[in-house]
């Protein structure tokens, strides 16, 4: 009989991060969790948190490649900005600023990051999306930012 965790199966992975003043967790499908800053009326900025294990090997490269397919399944998604390697932390990272037009919303600002983290056996991918729209989207895209630099993956 194998137990969870051990050697050949780690543990998933345990992170810290900053929640601003008024941001919430929540909860949506096939997430592990999400941050919201609900507004009471147009769009409530957030944060989805999803987390991958891939086998031994894969690389931030593949993991931009990854963000990339995503920013392009959105339609008419455009990269504004994009980064891949390692942050002054030695962490390494995969970035992408994108825009596209969201069929019911209307245009959204988007910031897509995974944080790889090499387990030996196997690597632990903890990827970020965040939205914002409307006429505080650069407020909460500084807040998106500080929450997704304020991230360490254990």
């Amino acid at each position: 009989m194998a137990t969870f965790p051990n050697e050949l199966i780690p543990d998933v992975p345990h992170f810290d991060f900053d929640i601003p003043d008024g941001w919430s967790v929540f909860h949506p499908e096939y997430h592990l969790f999400g941050l919201i800053d609900r507004r009471q009326e147009g769009f409530s900025p957030n944060i989805v948190v999803r987390w991958d294990r891939r086998d031994a090997g894969f690389t931030v490269k593949q993991a931009h490649a990854e963000l990339m397919r995503y920013v392009d399944s959105l339609g008419d998604g455009k990269v504004i900005a994009d980064d891949q390697g390692r942050n002054h932390d030695g962490e390494d990272w995969a970035v992408a600023e994108y825009v596209y037009t969201h069929q019911r919303i209307g245009r959204l600002a988007g910031v897509a990051a995974s944080r790889l983290v090499d387990r030996g056996s196997v690597v632990d991918v903890v990827t970020f999306i965040a939205t914002a729209t409307g006429p505080t989207t650069m407020d909460d895209l500084k807040r998106i930012h500080a929450i997704i630099e304020s991230v360490t993956v254990r």
